[in-house]
């Protein structure tokens, strides 16, 4: 005997030979498929091989309470005498063995694709390379100290007071905020208060910045830390 479950294909509801079937007897196609279920799950329950002496035309129309089912099963060569055909491909231990096979195998491929599409981000790269390298970063990130951004301003009051003073209460905030803190955290150099002291004496000494030129235009912090201008000036007075 087998399980208690059959092989049902999703394309059986819409076999040429259930529709056959239903014309020879005049029902319909639905009607059909639930009557051959009946017949196929008697047998499956019955038989190891699909054969079983004793069944009959008479027994198959008593199954499915339609009299002509066996003789409309056989016409579409769904019955042969005493047997399924083909028993073993749908029906029986090894068709499911076979079933259940495919279907853990589908399940496997599934679990594997969901479990790659985890693990690699939108830019291709692996997810746990990518954690690693967070990880590796996120030390680095916190060993740079917040950038002082009162002190630089008062070293800048005091280096050049010629110069435009600095607003602190507009300062949070604004762009000129972001572009210090993105000076501080470039390079290391950056962070030293000794650069600082020598960027602003270096600015001292160029008599263009300080006001020295046709339109009289003086630079100031906001223009100083200012990234082209910032690399252009360092590069210039670093010789």
């Amino acid at each position: 005997m087998a399980d208690f479950w059959i092989k049902l294909e999703k394309n059986t509801p819409d076999k040429p030979e259930i529709f056959e079937i239903a014309e020879i007897l005049g029902i319909d196609p639905d009607a059909v498929l639930g009557k051959l279920i009946r017949v196929w799950c008697w047998v499956d329950s019955n038989s190891s091989d699909g054969h079983i002496k004793s069944v009959t035309p008479v027994l198959i129309d008593r199954l499915t309470m339609s009299q002509g089912f066996a003789d409309a099963m056989k016409a579409v060569g769904w019955l042969d005498e005493n047997s399924i055909p083909n028993f073993d491909r749908h029906l029986g231990e090894s068709a499911k063995k076979r079933a259940k096979d495919a279907e853990r195998k589908r399940k496997s491929r599934t679990s594997s694709e969901e479990c790659h599409n985890k693990n690699v981000t939108q830019n291709g790269l692996d997810k746990s390379r990518v954690d690693k390298i967070i990880k590796e970063e996120k030390p680095q990130e916190s060993k740079i100290p917040p950038c002082p951004h009162e002190k630089i301003i008062d070293l800048y009051h005091k280096t050049l007071p010629e110069l435009q003073a600095v607003n602190k209460t507009l300062w949070k905030g604004s762009k000129r905020e972001k572009d210090l803190t993105a000076r501080w955290r470039q390079n290391e150099e950056f962070r030293k208060s000794e650069f600082w002291k020598w960027y602003f004496n270096s600015v001292k000494q160029s008599s263009f910045h300080m006001g020295e030129n046709d339109r009289h235009w003086k630079a100031d912090l906001g223009w100083l830390i200012k990234k082209d201008n910032f690399i252009k000036m360092v590069e210039k007075y670093s010789g």
